[in-house]
């Protein structure tokens, strides 16, 4: 796909197929529709491939267990779009998602990528938040090496061309918060944000990773309208 308006949303599933649905429906309502939708199962056992086969425009795409990094970075080398946004199975994009990353980048063309922010959601999906949007400031690269100031990865619009000529997202870091790889300082011309909400995260979350059942420290940031971001 040569347009720069083109959006592929990648899907990373590891044995969160009854949160699965929710997260496609939320693609599939956006306000602009995505170009490609593409799920990458990291070696599920509870049969994601049911839930994609509702859908017959999704892309399907099977590894053994590699982590979430991993599973982010098949999907970033199948996908053809300008732009591409990474979504947990366990959260949504809001409505406007993309039409609002869209409209950041169009304003900032030369960026690599483009934020919103993000609510955090109940088990049974309510909201418990206002929208939260955190400005990096002029400084991106030195606020982002001292601590997760997008908060969560969903809300991130990527160029994907930039993406891939930087280094592929780290696989071997230790459990925790990863917004993105490591890359060339001059890949960006700046990270810009909008204020709209972009995605919702469970307040209670499960690793991909690993399959354990945890509950975070902090609730895990979601929304529900724009960009998204490897963790």
């Amino acid at each position: 796909m040569d347009s720069e308006k083109s959006v592929a949303v990648v899907v990373t599933t590891y044995n969160h197929a009854a949160f699965l649905d929710d997260a496609i429906r939320s693609i599939l309502s956006q306000s602009i529709p995505a170009d490609e939708i593409i799920v990458v199962d990291d070696g599920s056992t509870d049969d994601p491939d049911k839930v994609v086969a509702r859908y017959p425009s999704l892309r399907l795409i099977r590894q053994r267990n590699q982590g979430l990094s991993a599973a982010r970075n098949t999907g970033l080398r199948a996908a053809t779009s300008a732009k591409i946004v990474f979504l947990d199975a366990d959260d949504r994009l809001c409505q406007t998602a993309i039409e609002a990353g869209l409209a950041c980048f169009g304003e900032h063309p030369d960026a690599g990528f483009v934020y919103g922010g993000f609510h955090y959601i109940s088990a049974d999906g309510q909201v418990t938040s206002d929208p939260i949007c955190r400005d990096i400031g002029p400084e991106p690269h030195l606020a982002l090496l001292r601590g997760n100031q997008i908060g969560m990865h969903a809300t991130v619009l990527y160029d994907r061309r930039r993406l891939l000529d930087s280094t592929p997202i780290a696989t071997s870091m230790p459990t925790g918060p990863r917004l993105f790889p490591s890359r060339r300082p001059s890949s960006y011309t700046g990270f810009p944000s909008h204020s709209d909400a972009d995605a919702d995260a469970p307040i209670n979350s499960v690793n991909q990773s690993s399959g354990l059942a945890a509950k975070t420290k902090s609730p895990p940031a979601s929304s529900e309208a724009g960009p998204v971001v490897p963790e």
